[in-house]
């Protein structure tokens, strides 16, 4: 048997404390992932609150908001977008420059992995230096959004010495960020802010390096440019509202005498009254989102989730076609985990290596990288493309395409279906040689030719389903990638985070309908099981042996660094149970008949046009001669009102009208989800859902008793439960 080797990984192996809190919540139906990182729930406020009233009782700012995440990366990512943002802002001139004092050199691999230098590296403009003094040496060059000072109990220089640095940032109107990921639990200055910092970035660390975590806390002067309602957008993540890992950090807080006798009893409200979580919900995480929340009904109280089905607080049983934005694989809580997963797990053993050599079995790739979110194995695969092919520098994506909010992601997502920022090129710089093309445009193919033929192109990366809109590429789009590819050179890169793992179709990899031949795959929410928070990058051993001869230790790093055998073991267990052929026969099966209910819908109700998508990933699109609004503002609102209206007459929880029902979902299920939207939908016209949507934001007015009087009987349930 393999030992797992903790070294250089940033977890550690699991305890049996959480090996029991996660048999517990599986045991009590308990909900872990519903939607992303605007799940209103009691465990991410009381964190929230927690670290707010622990910063503000150690000489802190009021009032500080958390955005949760699933590792440090992503959350030093978000601050430097934040920094990066406010002085776009502000008009100001800065270039987003940042400065990095990281003295080991910790953050530094993520910032510039193939050693390009600030200019043209992965994520431009950010200096990395190990001292105070090579700082204040560095600080001439240019004005700074932001300087991040990384805290690990002697990096850095004391605060006598840093003062002068942060005070010359602070003059010129940038920002000061304390990455506080490398302290110990134990250490005394945890929670504090002597720098005065306006942002503060936690990790793995206070979770005891059990589960994917990180956060940004911001002080509420330094979250205002996003207290709006498309700013607060600005930094999600899919596994971010997960319950689990948030239940975690508090318990190890609670472990380590973190939590005071005055914020035990303001916890026990929070768990003891709805309205208080969401009060506080608002007020520690995301205001403008909890307002959105209300007005188009996202804030549910989940009693009990098991399967397809979700138990509200109200007695209704929900049929959940959103899970987790597309992470609801086998469904919520898998009875078989806790005899086959938790009970037999050897926490020495190296799950992910099992996992590995499924994953390449299955999948016919070579070589398997951990990641704990959409976005870090978007940037693991960039990362090692980038490294595969040295003498490049040139990516090439597609306008529509989604990969993430990180600040390499996020390059890959500028031109997609959210519109997450008011402000143009918000967190510039971005990646310094990037090209987009409209794939649907009349001469996409020219163009397209054009750049592919050009020699220099390192990466094309793209996802061959788009997953915000559930669309193919053309066909002719993905010829001509396959066609040029021998002789361009360059790398073919698929994000397959919500289309892989059967959700469209027969193959565990919806490409290879479409592809031949693919260098990089980037793939995960299958492989949660509503539980963990994890994902992986395959490649080729190819690109493997092209980037280990680039640079082998920043290959070695990335192979070892999110290495988390729980989530390994629980994604192993999960892909093993679908390849079973009668399952997986019986789960297309049932796909089948919930596409062929939904677009007849489609066909028969004046409501709704065409159907995107296949299998259990599809998206409902409104009548365009009714709604012609297409993704303004007004038109995403609409679909937003368009999904609670299903969700209150039919009894089906959706996101924007994208039907994400489990993958491996039972006829019953399928049945059960099409009856629901025959009865419930049957006979709304276009002026229902306008109706309905002006009471919706009345509703958000305050204006209840009004709102109530304009939506009449529109909102009334008119499904039955049961057969």
């Amino acid at each position: 048997m393999e030992r797992q080797s903790t070294e250089g990984s940033v977890f550690r192996p699991a305890t049996t404390g959480l090996l029991d809190r996660m048999e517990r919540r599986i045991t009590d139906q308990k909900c872990t992932f519903l939607t992303s990182s605007n799940y209103m729930n009691e465990a991410s406020t009381k964190l929230a609150y927690l670290i707010s009233s622990s910063l503000t009782a150690r000489g802190g700012a009021p009032l500080y908001r958390s955005f949760l995440i699933n590792s440090t990366v992503e959350a030093l990512s978000g601050a430097m977008k934040l920094a990066r943002q406010t002085s776009v802002r502000n008009k100001r001139h800065d270039g987003g420059w940042i400065l990095l004092i990281d003295a080991k050199g910790v953050f530094a691999p993520f910032v510039d992995p193939t050693s390009q230098g600030v200019e043209r590296a992965m994520t431009p403009h950010v200096v990395v230096v190990p001292s105070a003094l090579e700082a204040m040496e560095a600080l001439p060059e240019h004005s700074w959004s932001a300087v991040v000072v990384v805290r690990d109990g002697s990096a850095g220089g004391s605060t006598d010495e840093l003062e002068p640095l942060l005070r010359t940032v602070r003059s010129q109107g940038g920002m000061v960020v304390l990455c506080d990921s490398e302290l110990d639990l134990g250490d005394t200055s945890l929670f504090t802010g002597p720098l005065s910092a306006d942002v503060l970035v936690y990790g793995e660390n206070i979770g005891g390096h059990q589960v994917p975590f990180g956060c940004f806390t911001m002080t509420e002067q330094a979250y205002e440019i996003w207290n709006n309602d498309v700013d607060c957008y600005a930094q999600t993540s899919t596994f971010g509202g997960n319950t689990f890992c948030a239940e975690v950090v508090l318990a190890a807080l609670d472990e380590y005498g973190l939590i005071s006798p005055e914020q035990r009893r303001t916890l026990a409200e929070i768990d003891a009254d709805r309205d208080t979580m969401r009060e506080y919900w608002a007020r520690y995480i995301n205001p403008s989102m909890a307002k959105m929340e209300m007005i188009v009904g996202m804030h549910l109280e989940v009693e009990r989730a098991s399967g397809a089905r979700l138990r509200l607080d109200d007695g209704r049983e929900i049929l959940d076609c959103c899970g987790g934005f597309g992470s609801n694989f086998r469904g919520h809580n898998p009875p078989d985990v806790p005899a086959e997963v938790l009970a037999v797990h050897e926490p020495e053993h190296d799950y992910y290596a099992d996992l590995e050599e499924f994953l390449t079995g299955l999948t016919g790739f070579d070589k398997a990288f951990p990641a704990v979110s959409g976005a870090t194995a978007v940037d693991q695969a960039a990362a090692l493309a980038m490294l595969a092919n040295p003498t490049r520098t040139k990516v090439v994506t597609f306008t529509g395409n989604f990969a993430g909010k990180s600040l390499f992601a996020i390059n890959l997502s500028k031109e997609g279906p959210q519109v997450t920022e008011s402000d143009e090129d918000a967190f510039r710089p971005y990646y310094h040689d990037l090209v987009y093309i409209d794939p649907f445009a009349d001469d996409a193919v020219h163009r397209l030719q054009q750049v592919l033929s050009s020699g220099d192109v390192a990466l094309v990366w793209f996802e061959a389903i788009r997953g915000g809109m559930c669309q193919r590429l053309p066909e002719r789009i993905l010829s001509t990638v396959e066609r040029l590819r021998e002789t361009g050179g360059y790398l073919v890169g698929v994000d397959e985070v919500l289309s892989g793992g059967w959700r469209t179709g027969n193959d565990y990899l919806a490409h290879r309908q479409m592809l031949t031949h693919v260098d990089l795959v980037a793939i995960g929410k299958a492989m949660t099981d509503m539980l963990f928070p994890i994902s992986s990058v395959l490649c080729t051993q190819e690109v493997f042996d092209r980037a280990m001869a680039t640079d082998a230790g920043q290959v070695a790093m990335r192979r070892r660094y999110f290495r988390n055998g729980l989530g390994a073991h629980i994604a192993h267990h999960a892909l093993r149970q679908m390849t079973d052929p009668a399952a997986h026969e019986r789960a297309v099966a049932a796909q089948r008949i919930l596409e062929a209910g939904i677009r007849r819908l489609a066909e028969e109700s004046p409501l709704f046009g065409k159907v995107e998508g296949r299998g259990a990933m599809l998206r409902l699109r409104l009548n365009d001669t009714y709604f012609p609004f297409g993704r303004s503002k007004f038109g995403v609102l609409l679909e937003m009102a368009a999904a609670q209206m299903v969700f209150e007459r039919s009894g089906i929880f959706v996101f924007m009208l994208r039907f994400l029902h489990r993958t491996m979902t039972t006829e019953e299920d399928a049945r059960e989800v099409v009856r629901r939207l025959e009865v419930g939908m049957r006979g709304v016209r276009p002026r229902h859902l306008y109706r309905f949507m002006a009471s919706r934001m009345l509703f958000a007015m305050s204006a209840q008793k009004l709102s109530g009087v304009v939506a009449g009987r529109l909102a009334r349930p008119r499904y039955v439960t049961g057969k």
